[in-house]
C-alpha cells in the first residue's frame, strides 16, 4: 500500500508538470493557471507521500508489537521449565556487602560517648565508618586488618 501511495504521488507530480506546461504553452497561455495547477499537484503529492510514510510506520509498529507479543507468550513457558528467557540478560547478582569487621567500637570512659574507629579515624556513627569502608572497597583499597 505505501508503494501505491508513492506511485500516486509521483503521478500527481508529473501531472502537475504537464499541466504547468499546458498552461504556459497551451492555447490559453495562462502563466498563473499553470503555476496554480503545479502547486496544487505538488501539495497533493506531498499529502500522498506523508500518508505512505504514516502507513509504513504503522505497519512496522504492528509487526514489532506482534513479535513482542509472541515473545511474551513464550516467556512464561520458558520460565516454568526453569530455563532462562532468550533475549533477556540474566539478573545480575547483588553487589557484595562490605565486611564490617575492620570497624571497631570504642567507648570513652569519661564521657561514655561511643565512637566507631576505622583505619585509625574515629567516626561518631557506625554509618559514617561503613560509608568510608564501602568507598575504600569501591576504589579497590583493601581494608586494614581488624583488631
Amino acid at each position: 500500500m505505501p508503494k501505491l501511495l508513492r506511485l500516486i504521488a509521483i503521478v500527481e507530480g508529473l501531472a502537475g508538470v504537464v499541466l504547468l506546461f499546458a498552461g504556459w504553452f497551451g492555447e490559453d497561455r495562462s502563466f498563473l493557471l499553470g503555476l496554480l495547477l503545479l502547486v496544487s499537484a505538488l501539495i497533493s503529492a506531498a499529502v500522498f507521500l506523508a500518508l505512505a510514510e504514516i502507513l509504513e510506520n504503522s505497519e512496522l509498529m504492528r509487526a514489532e508489537i506482534r513479535s513482542m507479543r509472541d515473545e511474551l507468550r513464550r516467556e512464561p513457558k520458558a520460565l516454568r521449565e526453569g530455563g532462562s528467557v532468550p533475549g533477556r540478560p540474566a539478573p545480575a547478582p547483588p553487589p557484595p556487602r562490605p565486611s564490617t569487621s575492620p570497624i571497631r567500637q570504642s567507648t570513652d570512659p569519661v564521657t561514655g560517648r561511643v565512637t566507631h574507629i576505622y583505619n585509625g579515624v574515629s567516626y561518631d556513627s557506625r554509618l559514617a565508618a561503613l560509608a568510608q569502608l564501602t568507598e575504600d572497597e569501591r576504589r579497590g583499597q583493601r581494608p586494614p586488618a581488624s583488631g
